[in-house]
């Protein structure tokens, strides 16, 4: 399937996506009132999904003029990491979690038998932020470690790409690659959401008024 295909939105309708791993990981000072230190990120995340198990219609987002830009570009980033690396990034679709139900990820493309590749086309501040400190947003690792969870691969390529930008200062690549501690410790967080998640929706589908 091609992602943005309704196949591809069928595929993931109500689990839990790469992409959002990091609203479920986000946490907030414990308090008497939420001593799991929960953010409000990872409630709306499960509202969002719990409308869409009830519904059985995707979550529209609102798609702002930088996300369209994002979208536009993405097939130039890919075109340069192939003609920097000198192999074929592959495009894919959405891969099911091998044993956690209603999750998975889908990463821009595949590379060769053990790699993914995340590709962010950002502000150019955002851009020029990494390639001065080579640091980028916490919420990519978590969803570059999901998406190598998901796929079973072994590391993910992440390229920042902005051609707005002089040549030389338009492309960034780093690897990265997840250590098992992370690994464990996003799948217990996903667990514990997909429950919490089968409960809510197990109580509004017995509800009588």
């Amino acid at each position: 399937m091609m992602q943005g295909s309704a196949e591809w939105f069928a595929a993931k309708l109500g689990k839990v996506s790469g992409s959002h791993i990091g609203d479920i990981m986000a946490r907030v000072k414990p308090s008497k009132d939420n001593p799991n230190g929960y953010s409000k990120r990872r409630e709306k995340y499960m509202r969002e999904l719990l409308i869409e198990r009830l519904t059985g219609i995707n979550t529209p987002h609102f798609t702002t003029e930088a996300m369209m830009w994002g979208m536009d570009q993405e097939e130039y980033a890919a075109a340069a990491y192939e003609a920097k690396n000198g192999i074929i990034a592959e495009e894919c679709g959405f891969f099911d979690h091998p044993t956690i139900a209603m999750c998975g990820a889908s990463p821009d493309r595949l590379i060769g038998l053990d790699g993914v590749l995340e590709i962010k086309d950002p502000t150019s501040g955002t851009h020029i932020d990494t390639l001065l400190y080579g640091t980028y947003d916490e919420d990519y690792i978590y969803q570059m470690s999901w998406e190598v969870e998901c796929t079973g691969r072994k590391w993910a390529d992440f390229v920042s790409y902005d051609s707005r930008l002089p040549a030389n200062a338009q492309y960034f690549q780093q690897r990265f690659i997840p250590d098992e501690s992370m690994l464990i410790n996003i799948r217990e967080e996903v667990v514990k959401f997909i429950a919490e998640l089968d409960a809510m929706e197990a109580k509004i589908r017995e509800y009588k008024a």
